[in-house]
């Protein structure tokens, strides 16, 4: 509650959870990786592996969110831990955080759902940039302090920067999705570093969003 300064919505959420009378287990088919470990391994067995393995992920990332959205179901979770992967296939995979507009919403969460509407998209090639940046680019983030270097680079990127030494496909997955990454860095930034209470700029990722159809 104190990292929400005291919401009574996350309050009213966390009592609703405790006196839930039931709860759901759902059982899947075994997805041997999560893409955080999967990309980690392609990296280990070197640079083209890992562009390689990014070309997949490329391919099949920015469909199967838009596949989702488009079918009605919001994620607001989908980092690289909860994506799930056999290396020719993406996953999406835990849905706790998921929402709907065919769920019974109140008016609040409606809106609250269209103006998110473009969330998932520019999170999900945030992670892939943010990826991308550290592991190939080299540009790690310190142990304290957060990714200032990195997203001052994804940034110089959206501006237009050509990346130093990145492989071709590389180069071009970062200048396709730099503007995306760099404006949810931006909010996330703002978000768990400034004010809990930071808006969703939903104008400005739909314009970067936009620009790359």
């Amino acid at each position: 509650m104190r990292y929400w300064d005291g919401s009574s919505a996350v309050r009213r959420r966390l009592h609703a959870l405790a006196r839930a009378s039931a709860g759901i287990v759902l059982f899947q088919e075994f997805i041997p990786y999560n893409l955080d470990d999967w990309l980690a391994a392609r990296l280990a067995a070197g640079q083209d592996a890992a562009v390689a393995a990014c070309a997949m992920v490329e391919s099949c990332l920015p469909a199967d969110v838009a596949f989702m959205n488009d079918h009605g179901l919001m994620h607001f979770d989908a980092h690289f831990g909860n994506i799930l992967t056999d290396g020719r296939r993406l996953y999406i995979a835990d849905f706790g955080l998921a929402t709907s507009p065919r769920f019974d919403l109140s008016a609040q969460e409606i809106g609250f759902l269209k103006r998110n509407g473009t969330h998932d998209m520019g999170y999900a090639l945030m992670r892939l940039v943010n990826w991308l940046v550290t592991n190939v680019c080299g540009v790690a983030a310190p142990r304290e302090g957060g990714p200032v270097r990195r997203n001052e680079y994804i940034r110089a990127c959206a501006a237009g920067a050509v990346p130093a030494g990145a492989p071709p496909a590389v180069t071009a997955v970062l200048r396709r999705y730099a503007p995306a990454a760099a404006a949810m860095n931006d909010f996330y930034w703002d978000l768990f570093g400034v004010d809990r209470a930071t808006p969703y700029p939903g104008e400005k990722v739909e314009r970067v969003l936009s620009a790359m159809r």
